[in-house]
């Protein structure tokens, strides 16, 4: 019978609840500036630009983009929590 290492549980339920947290962002380098996802609609990406920590610069505007082109040239550069 194999044994189940209970604090590997744990750790994966940790990382699980982090990333589902609704307050944690990932935070994307896409053609030389930084974005937040806003939402995705139709296999378009409409991203909000923020500074390289996450915070949303002072413009309304939302950046489209074809959620293949996005997947293809966009890099992860964080994942940060965000508190009110």
């Amino acid at each position: 019978m194999d044994t189940i290492d209970l604090a590997s549980v744990e750790h994966l339920k940790d990382q699980l609840d982090y990333l589902l947290d609704d307050t944690t962002e990932a935070i994307f380098f896409y053609h030389q500036r930084y974005y937040r996802i806003h939402s995705i609609r139709a296999n378009i990406i409409y991203l909000k630009e923020t500074n390289c920590s996450g915070v949303p610069l002072e413009t309304e505007d939302f950046y489209p983009v074809e959620l293949e082109t996005f997947k293809k040239e966009a890099q992860l550069v964080a994942i940060v929590t965000f508190t009110e």
